[in-house]
């Protein structure tokens, strides 16, 4: 079961000094899916981890909660993973690409190989740039329109980019760019992207969606939520639907 550490500092009082802190732990529930809950409220000093240890046993050690909340020296890991964010990424792409009147030239970078599943969902013309070709050598034997390459040389000129990890230098192009991390580029790539109120009623005030969601996803066993769709994505100023975005696209076919 997924674990969630919510530290509420308070402010010095009488209070604190009967007390330095008071712990609350709730499992929380909805539609088969349940995760610890444990509100940590700090009055004073540091958080005591060892009594935190001792209402967490026989429960993963890998934890969420805020950045803001420092585990060192802690025998706890603050949840850290980019997997759900990919697959909300081309969650989108694939959403765009379904609306268009023809198919997109794909440029897909997996330098890793860590996420070749992509490529059997999408119909479109792809090249994937990856240090590691042999992940892909089965698929491209299959898909006649994948072609497979180490080097940006080959990208030629796509549609679209979609980046697992944000390339440190891409070639110049026009193209829309989707990351899942906010980096530099010719073009403003798109990262962010808002995502439906799916478990929204349990979802602790201290968290994201994305992180609370990715956290059920990775820790809480609910793999379904694979399969959401995200509503828009962001360039860090706006949000365009995947509406907008195909419509854009076929400006420029």
């Amino acid at each position: 079961m997924m674990t969630v550490l919510e530290v509420i500092r308070h402010k010095k009082s009488f209070v604190s000094v009967l007390c330095p802190y008071k712990i609350s732990c709730h499992v929380k529930s909805q539609d088969n899916i349940s995760f610890l809950h444990i509100r940590y409220h700090l009055y004073r000093g540091r958080v005591n981890f060892k009594k935190l240890y001792a209402l967490t046993l026989g429960y993963p050690q890998t934890i969420l909660c805020e950045s803001t909340v420092s585990l060192q020296n802690s025998p706890f890991t603050r949840f850290r993973s980019d997997s759900f964010k990919i697959r909300m990424m081309q969650n989108f792409v694939l959403s765009v690409v379904g609306k268009l009147s023809f198919s997109p030239k794909i440029c897909y970078v997996d330098k890793t190989g860590d996420f070749p599943d992509f490529i059997r969902q999408c119909s479109a013309d792809i090249t994937v740039i990856t240090d590691m070709p042999r992940f892909y050598e089965n698929i491209s034997h299959d898909m006649a329109d994948v072609f497979v390459s180490n080097s940006f040389d080959d990208m030629g000129h796509p549609h679209i980019i979609l980046s697992v990890s944000p390339p440190e230098t891409l070639p110049e192009n026009d193209a829309l760019i989707f990351t899942c991390q906010p980096c530099h580029f010719q073009n403003t790539p798109f990262s962010e992207y808002r995502l439906p109120s799916v478990f929204s009623e349990i979802q602790p005030d201290c968290l994201s969606r994305e992180y609370f969601l990715s956290g059920l996803y990775e820790i809480g066993g609910a793999e379904f939520l694979q399969n959401i769709i995200p509503t828009a994505c962001s360039d860090g100023v706006k949000f365009y639907s995947a509406d907008y975005m195909a419509a854009l696209l076929e400006t420029r076919r």
